[in-house]
């Protein structure tokens, strides 16, 4: 079993909330991860994914909650959210910390009619597939580096093209990373975006054009890395694009997508506002771009863009156990000046990162960061180029080359 680096961070906030919820694509290891923690805490445990559980929930909710004993956790919340009210009156009544533990597969921040009724009684925990450190047993630093002033390693393991692929095709799914074969990874990966586009989507809001929610999702695959466009989309489910919108919505919400917004510290017409959309887990990115091995070292500019989704992920996961909150932006001006992804710390800290899959970093490729150093002045941090070489490289005082795997060294 795999140590899950929020661990810590969830054993700390059940000790302050009444309520905490583990949010989560599916088997991403919610479940696992709150029966350990239950275990430790002597906490009961029910599924919402039990047919007989569901249908005791729906029939009278109060009446079922008063017959379990407290503490207690929900498993995948979302399917039951009548049971929401009768938390809220029970918290009311006894605001001990970590009374119940929820896990859910979809964003109740993002499904309006899932955890109104919590608001300040809940605290929320993100937990993603499994990261780089986490496959390796170890808990990442580099987001305490980035913003501190350690020093960097003089140099660090090379990782060769084939074995960038292959973490691509594994992603972070502890059921997919254990697979023994390529076939095994395709296989799960297909009944799970199945499951996702033919099951929890129609859960959560029946929806016209459901059967062609996988061509909107292979759409939103070709386009990774690029401000999405919503009208370029409108021609392969033939519909508007306000529809279109409320299924990628539905599509965040269960943590298949992830957003990337635009940065800027202020209202500025000079930087475009279109998100970036990213897949949760680059297995599930190449199982809708039907992609194999061979298929992605012929075509270099893909497998750049894959390994962007990788990294912006990666940063993603290890924000949401990092102890001071950091929030994930990309920068792209008019002019076409960008910078793959910006971090912003709580005390204003402005970090850039740019993606190269290459051995080899040139002057050029410093462009976005000094554009982003310039708009931020005082503000910008440092500014780091992720490439494939294996040296850590300075580029005067506020830019350093990095190889990839300082992401987890």
């Amino acid at each position: 079993m795999y140590t899950r680096n929020i661990f810590p961070t969830l054993q700390r906030r059940l000790k302050t909330m009444p309520v905490m919820l583990i949010v989560g694509p599916r088997q991403c290891g919610k479940t696992t991860l709150s029966k350990v923690i239950g275990h430790e805490l002597g906490m009961g445990y029910i599924s919402c994914d039990n047919i007989a559980t569901l249908a005791s929930i729906q029939f009278d909710p109060a009446g079922f909650l008063n017959n379990q004993a407290k503490p207690l956790i929900i498993d995948e919340a979302q399917r039951a959210p009548e049971i929401f009210l009768p938390i809220k009156v029970d918290v009311d009544d006894n605001r001990k910390p970590g009374r119940y533990l929820l896990t859910g597969s979809a964003n109740p921040l993002l499904v309006p009619k899932l955890g109104d009724g919590l608001t300040g009684r809940m605290g929320v925990c993100n937990m993603w597939p499994l990261s780089q450190g986490e496959i390796r047993g170890v808990k990442e630093s580099f987001l305490k580096i980035l913003f501190g002033n350690e020093q960097w390693k003089a140099d660090y393991p090379t990782l060769s093209r084939n074995e960038i692929i292959e973490i691509l095709m594994k992603g972070g799914f502890p059921n997919v990373v254990a697979a023994e074969s390529s076939e095994e990874r395709r296989e799960w990966c297909n009944d799970y975006l199945f499951n996702a586009l033919q099951k929890d989507i129609n859960d959560l809001s029946k929806i016209e054009h459901f059967s062609q929610m996988p061509s909107l999702l292979y759409g939103i695959a070709n386009r990774i890395g690029s401000p999405l466009n919503v009208n370029s989309l409108t021609d392969l489910i033939r519909t508007s694009e306000a529809t279109i919108r409320r299924y990628i919505e539905l599509l965040k919400s269960l943590f298949l997508l992830y957003p990337l917004p635009s940065w800027s510290r202020n209202i500025d017409k000079k930087l475009a506002k279109t998100s970036k959309i990213y897949f949760s887990d680059t297995a599930l990115l190449l199982q809708s771009m039907d992609f194999n091995e061979e298929r992605l070292l012929k075509l270099p500019h893909v497998l750049g863009q894959v390994f962007e989704n990788f990294v912006v992920m990666e940063l993603v996961k290890q924000a949401s156990w990092n102890s001071e909150p950091i929030k994930l932006y990309h920068y792209r001006t008019h002019d076409q000046k960008e910078v793959d992804i910006v971090l912003e710390s709580s005390s204003g800290k402005v970090i850039g990162i740019e993606i190269k899959l290459s051995s080899i970093v040139r002057k050029d490729d410093l462009k976005g960061l000094m554009s982003l150093k310039e708009y931020c002045g005082t503000d910008f941090h440092k500014g780091i180029i992720f490439y494939s070489g294996d040296k850590t490289l300075p580029f005067g005082d506020s830019f350093t080359a990095l190889p990839i795997a300082a992401l987890w060294e």
